[in-house]
């Protein structure tokens, strides 16, 4: 009931809210990863190394490949690259989907 509340919550967020705060999602033991224990900015989840960022998804039990960036195996990607789709990955399991959106598109352009 709690984390989806926090989906809820996470729904709202436009892509241009800055200050707008993440809230993170319990774990199944009930706590919240170390590194996501307190709500986050968009801004400070995007600046979030990218082994915090694995260390996140890892903790939710998410993938840490980029299947949420919706990559092709012929697609050649960068470490940046690949931060993104994680952060996607994250964002899309918190809930802010307009978010995750919003950084897919950057990459690919709108869908039309």
């Amino acid at each position: 009931r709690t984390n989806l509340m926090v989906q809820f919550v996470n729904s709202q967020i436009r892509p241009g809210g800055r200050y707008c705060q993440l809230q993170p999602k319990m774990m199944q033991d009930g706590k919240f990863p170390p590194e996501f224990r307190i709500p986050k900015t968009v801004d400070e989840v995007r600046a979030m190394d990218p082994s915090s960022v694995d260390r996140v998804l890892r903790a939710y039990h998410l993938p840490t490949d980029l299947r949420s960036f919706r990559l092709t195996p012929q697609d050649t990607i960068g470490p940046r690259t690949a931060h993104q789709g994680k952060l996607c990955t994250l964002f899309d399991y918190l809930g802010a989907t307009q978010i995750s959106e919003r950084q897919r598109n950057k990459r690919t352009g709108p869908a039309y």
